[in-house]
């Protein structure tokens, strides 16, 4: 009986619990739904954005590091021991100041003879500036040369006529025949002593007076012919040649007066002060000036120390303007032009910003591994003593500013195939709505909306991992949750 009793307890127990659980699953379904949609609706609106109709200003950032306008290294050109140096790190320098300076008993040969080279280039050049004895050298050689080739045409021109006046060959022709007369008297005389011996003296002495009188004859007629013939042709082209030679000579004559005459020529001055300034050259190699005005930020040069050509002696900046050369990708280039805004910020300054403004943009790209970048120059304008040559610098280019445009976050952008749109939000009535958009430049987070059923103050819901279709199902769907 007992046995019996306890079966039924069992039985009945059981059948209450599966009673309990056949009745009960709905209602604990209907809550867990509940609880669900609850959960859903709270991520819903935590994760919403409104549309702001606001400023938008477009940045690109970039990086570089800060320069001074100019910064140059200043090494020695010539060997020695150093004897004086005049600068130190933080002295402030102009163009030209003398910094350090070689022995001079440990100069070289070629600085000794450069100092000589000077003197008396120097000396050459202040004769010439003084002295008038060029001018009439040159007068002079002038006149001369005028009155040769005067002369030498006149002689040219003679050659066109007879080599001698009327009268000259009247002359000559008189000598010729009375040459000739007194040969033939000669002759007549010598016949009548002809048959003595050869070495009669009445003989010899008729023979002598014939032998001279036959030469003087020929002498003669040799004259007399010569004063009746015109100049040949090698007597022409060699009078020819005198006359060009005479002529050129005139030229180069013409030509130095012309130089000379209102003082001493462009041509040798500019001569001399090349002398001049080839001999300073090298004498300036024996010391180290400032190539500019700056600031010499570091010495790597002693009293005492044996120096070569390319030592490196200082180093001297021009800190007057800093700039800072940023490198920005090949896809934001363009939006950067001279003239942009910038804001700068420094690693070595922290809490601080400068402004800036873009003086240079790169025309030609480096590539950097896979990436290709544009060098842009930004001055500094408000730098101080925090901002230092080599500082790694964060450049922000302003390159639009935009008044008063309607804005959404960039979170609340959904994006499927060709459309863009965003899901508004009614809390009141417990709703959403898709609005397609059409979207402008975006900057800071935010994304101009150029077109779509949108205003101000509108929530949209974001497009974030909370923010699935399961949670936009349970918005619209579920029992009692925001108008399901």
């Amino acid at each position: 009986m007992k046995k019996w009793l306890k079966t039924i307890i069992i039985l009945l127990v059981i059948g209450a619990v599966g009673a309990g659980i056949f009745f009960g699953l709905p209602l604990l379904r209907e809550e867990a739904m509940a609880r669900a949609a609850a959960t859903a609706e709270a991520r819903a609106l935590d994760n919403t954005a409104e549309v702001r109709l606001d400023d938008l200003t477009v940045i690109v950032s970039a990086n570089g590091s800060v320069r001074p306008v100019q910064s140059g290294v200043l090494v020695w050109q010539t060997s020695g021991v150093v004897d004086t140096v005049l600068a130190d790190v933080g002295d402030v320098v102009q163009e030209g100041d003398l910094l350090a300076e070689i022995d001079s008993t440990t100069l070289s040969q070629s600085i000794i003879n450069a100092r000589t080279e000077l003197a008396n280039a120097q000396k050459a050049l202040n004769d010439l500036l003084t002295s008038e004895t060029p001018a009439a050298q040159a007068r002079l050689a002038l006149v001369q040369a005028q009155t040769a080739y005067d002369d030498a045409l006149d002689k040219r021109g003679s050659l066109n006529y007879q080599r001698v006046t009327s009268l000259t060959l009247d002359q000559l022709e008189a000598e010729l025949l009375l040459a000739q007369n007194a040969l033939e008297d000669a002759e007549k005389q010598y016949e009548q002593f002809a048959d003595r011996p050869e070495n009669d003296s009445v003989r010899l002495s008729f023979f002598s007076r014939l032998t001279t009188a036959r030469r003087n004859e020929q002498r003669a007629q040799a004259n007399y012919n010569f004063a009746l013939a015109g100049p040949d042709e090698q007597e022409i082209e060699k009078v020819d040649a005198e006359l060009l030679l005479a002529e050129s000579r005139l030229a180069d004559a013409r030509r130095e007066w012309e130089r000379l005459q209102n003082g001493p020529a462009a041509e040798d001055i500019m001569v001399l002060e090349a002398r001049i300034e080839s001999a300073q050259a090298i004498l300036k190699t024996a010391y180290v000036e400032a190539t500019f005005d700056g600031t010499i930020t570091d010495v790597s040069v002693m009293r005492g120390d044996s120096v070569n050509v390319g030592t490196v002696a200082f180093r001297i900046d021009n800190l007057e303007k800093l700039y800072v050369d940023a490198f920005v990708l090949e896809i934001d280039i363009n939006q950067v032009s001279v003239g942009q805004a910038v804001a700068i910020e420094l690693d070595g300054a922290p809490g601080r910003s400068y402004n800036g403004i873009v003086t240079q943009v790169a025309k030609v790209g480096q590539t950097v591994g896979s990436q290709v970048q544009f060098k842009v120059t930004v001055e500094i304008l408000d730098a101080d003593d925090a901002v230092r040559p080599g500082m790694t610098a964060d450049v922000s280019i302003v390159t639009r500013e935009l008044a008063q445009v309607l804005q959404v976050a960039n979170q609340a952008l959904f994006f499927e195939e060709e459309r863009v749109y965003v899901v508004v939000v009614n809390p009141v009535l417990r709703t959403t709505r898709e609005v397609e958009v059409v979207t402008g430049i975006s900057a800071n987070a935010y994304t101009v909306v150029l077109e779509g059923n949108l205003k101000e103050g509108d929530e949209l819901l974001l497009n974030l991992p909370e923010t699935n279709d399961f949670v936009r199902d349970q918005f619209n769907n579920a029992p009692g949750f925001l108008g399901g």
